[in-house]
């Protein structure tokens, strides 16, 4: 395939949250800024499996002066959030992730906001083959129908909200970190 041309189309744009134990002390917080969880304990993905995404969280924890005392890498980001429900640290996430596993768990929106998340789909330029335009528009079908971003009053992602990755063979989809 030549060097040409690219069309992107955002899709999605979620937030960063922080998770902890729905037993720990800060897990009512409405808001919460990262300083307050310097002295915690870290369970986070192990950083070849999901590298933008655990170096944009590293990165936001540097930014507010602490890095991460990691205790487990766990492979996948279910590991992470049993780690956390069972009290063993406290880890970052991206808030669609509380639509898939909220037991035990708080979800915690951080403050000041930190850059947003977006999935993003890239194609070559031009008129895309059939399977390819089908597949855009059953994104956007899914997408259009989770535009409300927030939380729900119980801190829950809507159930209607899109997947957070995906792939296919002529497009590709991935997440940047805005900002």
């Amino acid at each position: 395939m030549k060097a040409g041309r690219f069309v992107q189309e955002l899709f999605y744009r979620d937030c960063k949250v922080a998770v902890s134990p729905d037993r720990h002390a800060l897990a009512s917080s409405q808001k919460i800024s990262l300083e307050k969880l310097a002295n915690e304990n870290w369970v986070v993905r192990k950083s070849h499996q999901s590298t933008r995404i655990v170096d944009g969280f590293r990165l936001l924890c540097k930014n507010a002066c602490f890095s991460q005392r990691v205790v487990n890498e766990p492979g996948s980001m279910q590991a992470v959030l049993a780690m956390v429900a069972a009290g063993i640290g406290v880890s970052l996430a991206p808030s669609c992730i509380s639509r898939f596993y909220h037991h035990r768990l708080a979800f915690i929106p951080i403050q000041p906001d930190p850059p947003r998340l977006d999935l993003v789909a890239a194609r070559p330029d031009g008129d895309p083959p059939p399977t390819v335009a089908a597949f855009l528009d059953m994104l956007r079908n899914t997408f259009l129908r989770s535009r409300g971003n927030a939380f729900t009053a119980d801190r829950r992602w809507p159930d209607n909200a899109g997947a957070c990755c995906g792939s296919a063979s002529d497009i590709d989809i991935d997440i940047f970190t805005s900002g």
